[in-house]
């Protein structure tokens, strides 16, 4: 079983009209599929993760942890609140490795702890956060062959998802540690859209979508004992942790049997089910000339993607809280995102949220504005159980 979407945008920014065109196409497919050992994954193919590794050395990448980017911030303090607490299990200080260290912000935190820090980073912001910090950068992916020497912990924030080859990723992370080391990840919880049958999660650059099955399950393939998974205190994210271990570990020598196969399968067929119900609903409402404005867009996109002209409909509206992304439009998109105030300046005749995470606090904001538009929830739209 396969589900495709041919015209997703390729999202890696969010674009002024001043921006540079770089050699990314605004619009690629992608497609979910589940690997033979039970993983949600994005199909790959060579010219996709070409794209990608271009994306990577670029300053454009939403992911980035960086001072003033305020919708990565609630997600960096609830991290950093589960790094500390691991960080001061050891009870000394700590040779600390971070892969994917964006603009170097919580290693600037532990170095000020007195802790030894070291960064690895593919991006331009990275290598000038070194600079100001004083930070040791590797300005590069992850790789077996770097001379960095060895770790008593190496932690990533919303790295794993991006990995190539997830549980190499894992294995060469462990080979960095020092005996009773341990490796923390942190990656979005695709657990409640697994669930719902729900698309919104799709994205280029996240080749991997993990429960909190699946992401055990690979680290402790990847020469990790004492495995934890916790759910994030806020937002939806899952906080993973493992041990160097020194002892023989599982391999994935065996693949599902054709139940779990068959499970996996209604899994996309519900996902692609779904998918249909929640375009024609937005189809219908288009139809009947009326005006929507989609709250929290991103997450919409990949309902969008496959509507004709749904990505640049004028009929259609993109409202986000995030300030910084105001006037600025994604890629393969030509809607303009508009701030809250501009529901309260004019009528839209349906709202509707695409964030399940948030979905309660952004139904109350809009009741509690008394605004009179429809409003209809991602989670009423998928309706296939």
């Amino acid at each position: 079983m396969e589900l495709a979407i041919h015209n997703l945008p390729f999202y890696y920014r969010l674009k002024s009209d001043e921006d540079v065109k770089f050699e990314i196409p605004e619009n690629y497919p992608f497609q979910f599929e589940y690997d033979n050992f039970g993983l949600l994954t994005q199909r790959r193919n060579p010219e996709l993760l070409n794209l990608l590794e271009k994306v990577y050395s670029l300053d454009y990448n939403i992911g980035y942890i960086q001072d003033g980017y305020e919708i990565a911030e609630p997600y960096v303090e609830d991290f950093w609140v589960f790094l500390l607490t691991q960080v001061q299990g050891f009870g000394k200080p700590l040779r600390i490795l971070e892969i994917g260290c964006g603009a170097a912000i919580l290693l600037h935190r532990l170095k000020q702890l007195g802790h030894t820090v070291i960064g690895i980073d593919p991006s331009p912001l990275a290598e000038r956060a070194g600079k100001k910090y004083g930070i040791t950068i590797h300005n590069s992916m992850l790789h077996e062959n770097l001379e960095i020497g060895d770790f008593d912990l190496i932690y990533s924030m919303d790295v794993l998802e991006h990995a190539f080859l997830p549980e190499k990723f894992l294995n060469v992370s462990a080979n960095f540690l020092k005996p009773s080391g341990k490796v923390m990840v942190s990656v979005p919880d695709a657990g409640p859209s697994i669930k719902k049958g729900d698309i919104s999660c799709a994205m280029h650059q996240h080749l991997q979508y993990f429960d909190s099955d699946s992401l055990k399950k690979i680290l402790e393939i990847a020469k990790l004992s004492d495995v934890k998974i916790q759910t994030s205190g806020y937002g939806g994210s899952l906080y993973g942790v493992g041990v160097k271990s020194t002892l023989q570990t599982n391999d994935k020598s065996e693949s599902q049997d054709d139940s779990t196969l068959d499970s996996k399968n209604s899994e996309l067929k519900r996902m692609k089910d779904n998918s249909i119900n929640v375009t024609k609903k937005i189809s219908e409402e288009l139809s009947r000339g009326k005006s929507i404005g989609i709250y929290a867009p991103l997450r919409a996109l990949p309902y969008l993607a496959d509507i004709p002209d749904g990505l640049n409909d004028p009929s259609i509206r993109f409202i986000d809280d995030t300030q910084m992304w105001q006037k600025k439009r994604f890629d393969g998109c030509s809607i303009q995102i508009e701030n809250f105030s501009s529901l309260l300046d004019s009528k839209i005749d349906t709202i509707m949220i695409f964030s399940m995470t948030f979905e309660k606090v952004l139904y109350e904001k809009i009741k509690k504005a008394g605004i009179g538009s429809q409003v209809i929830t991602l989670s009423e739209m998928l309706t296939v159980e």
